[in-house]
């Protein structure tokens, strides 16, 4: 992804498109549960935020159902860490 310091965000987008669908297909599928598909979903939501792909960021966030949803009570102890640093950056 990287090329002499510089970043493609294309190919980011590439990456980030293909696991997305990857993980609808799987969660239409019944073959991942919507609490790991939360998780990951937010873990791509985080990816987006810290390479700023704002188009990308609205679309996975609607995803997630936010009312329902508390990545810090995941079971994902990476989850809760990403949680606990985005709430420190806020």
């Amino acid at each position: 992804m990287l090329k002499d310091n510089y970043f493609d965000s294309n190919e980011t987008r590439k990456l980030i498109y293909q696991y997305e669908a990857w993980l609808d297909e799987n969660l239409l599928a019944g073959k991942i549960t919507q609490e790991v598909a939360w998780d990951c979903y937010f873990g791509l939501l985080h990816e987006c935020d810290l390479l700023w792909l704002w188009d990308d960021r609205d679309r996975i966030l609607k995803k997630i159902d936010i009312a329902k949803y508390n990545p810090f009570q995941s079971k994902n102890p990476n989850v809760i860490m990403i949680a606990r640093i985005r709430s420190r950056a806020i």
